[in-house]
């Protein structure tokens, strides 16, 4: 006879092994079930992580209620989205408090999207505002949505009370169009007093949007993404002396109020990734006002005349360089002594995409003054066409391209030559003539590391939060 203990030792050593996962490591595992900011829920809050979570068995249930960071996220979406069921049972009071009590202590990550809202909704929404903002003290993260700016006002009662909040991100969406002075004057303060605040994108991941005049600690910001004209970003650059990553987007001049007024230099020792795009030309941008010494890297995009100036005055060691910009390239890369990593984004050029890629290829290939330590280059270009124009602008592009690999490359690398060997080359859509085909397949089996690669389709997959790849 087999023994009752017997059988119950038996069983747990032949149980499933995600059975015998210790607690910790299954709550890391459920964090990357839960519903975040770039993938947006429409229905019922009970109908996702974590709350599905604890559904399956005891043993998930009572390791979800005990990890309160999985408890810590909250999307809410006020407006008449909710075809599934109503505001009321898509977010039922009860539901949102008891999250709120299982997140605690760790700092809540509070997405707030103000939309056309339902009349039969208005008394719900006070309810679960009136909840969210008293915990407004305990907000680490906050991404707010707006349509209309009178919707805002409701958030008057949290300033001075941010005492957690370490991230911000401010998107308006109206179709009518959205101005920095629409922002209400009343809430010009709202994180001025917001002591551990270090992420302020002031505008939506594609820039878009453009920035409100708002007022923040401003020396306090690491991470900062903008768009507003040169007048404010003088403002807050030279306020935001410790910026590490900065991604700004410069607006046209539409009022002479908006002007940059002739300033001192700007200093900023501890930037080192930058993102800089502007439609202004060399005695407009406020780039030129800037000296950062210790930038690494930098993103170009649309006009950058004032960008050689500068990297003149910055002096800075800049190793990676993407550009996805259309003018000024190779006066760009004369500065760029120092670079290891060059990237071009060409997706997005427009007809002007073959004599600029081109005239970088050939300067890359026939000069050694240009980017001598380069080792990696990836290219994002178009799909290929099927017309005849699409055919010789891919010929123009590829013997360009087979020519600056050709003359960068070198198999057996001599400690005296003044030019680093190319070592990786990624090239997207990678799709070649035969001819061209052959150059490639000659550097690949002499050792160059070439492949394609899929490019991402849409911006801001991974996290809204992040303005640079890891």
């Amino acid at each position: 006879m087999i023994s009752a203990q017997q059988l119950i030792s038996y069983s747990q050593s032949h149980s499933p092994p995600i059975y015998r996962i210790p607690n910790e490591v299954l709550c890391q595992i459920f964090c990357f079930t839960l519903w975040n900011s770039t993938r947006k829920f429409i229905g019922k809050l009970v109908d996702v992580a974590p709350w599905r979570l604890t559904h399956v068995c005891q043993t998930w249930r009572s390791a979800a209620r005990g990890y309160s960071r999985l408890w810590s996220c909250f999307t809410i979406h006020f407006g008449g989205h909710h075809d599934v069921a109503s505001l009321a049972e898509c977010y039922p009071l009860l539901a949102l408090e008891t999250q709120i009590q299982l997140a605690y202590p760790t700092p809540l990550d509070v997405e707030i999207v103000f939309g056309d809202r339902l009349v039969e909704d208005l008394d719900h929404i006070q309810l679960l505002l009136d909840l969210l903002l008293c915990h407004s003290h305990r907000w680490g993260k906050l991404w707010l949505h707006w349509t209309h700016d009178a919707d805002l006002c409701v958030l008057s009662c949290i300033e001075g009370r941010l005492d957690q909040l370490h991230s911000i991100f401010l998107d308006a969406y109206s179709s009518t169009g959205w101005e920095p002075e629409d922002w209400p004057s009343e809430l010009t303060d709202l994180f001025a007093d917001a002591p551990r605040l270090e992420k302020a994108f002031i505008t939506d991941i594609t820039f878009y949007a453009p920035s409100p005049h708002i007022s923040a600690p401003w020396s306090q910001i690491t991470d900062l993404r903008i768009h507003a004209a040169s007048s404010f970003l003088l403002h807050v650059l030279r306020n935001a002396v410790n910026l590490v990553e900065c991604a700004f987007w410069e607006r046209e001049i539409t009022d002479d109020s908006e002007a940059t007024e002739p300033c001192g230099i700007i200093t900023l020792p501890s930037l080192r990734r930058l993102s800089f795009t502007s439609w202004l030309d060399n005695g407009l941008s406020c780039i030129r006002y800037l000296h950062a010494p210790n930038v690494e890297y930098l993103e170009l995009h649309n006009h950058i005349d004032a960008i050689p100036r500068f990297l003149q005055q910055s002096q800075c060691r800049i190793s990676t360089v993407k550009f996805f910009a259309v003018h000024s390239v190779i006066s760009v890369l004369a500065h760029l002594p120092f670079v290891t990593n060059l990237e071009f984004d060409v997706v997005r050029w427009g007809p002007c995409y073959v004599g600029v890629i081109c005239g970088a290829f050939k300067a890359l290939a026939h000069s050694s003054d240009l980017c001598p330590r380069l080792s990696f280059l990836r290219i994002t270009r178009p799909r290929t066409r099927s017309d005849s124009d699409a055919n010789a602008e891919l010929a123009a592009v590829e013997t360009a391209l087979c020519d600056l690999l050709e003359s960068r490359y070198h198999p057996n690398p001599d400690a005296n030559r003044t030019l680093a060997s190319l070592a990786t080359v990624r090239i997207a859509n990678m799709a070649f003539s035969s001819v061209g085909q052959k150059r490639v397949d000659s550097l690949q089996l002499s050792g160059l590391d070439i492949q394609g690669f899929q490019p991402v389709q849409s911006i801001g997959e991974d996290d809204q939060f992040q303005t640079f790849p890891p």
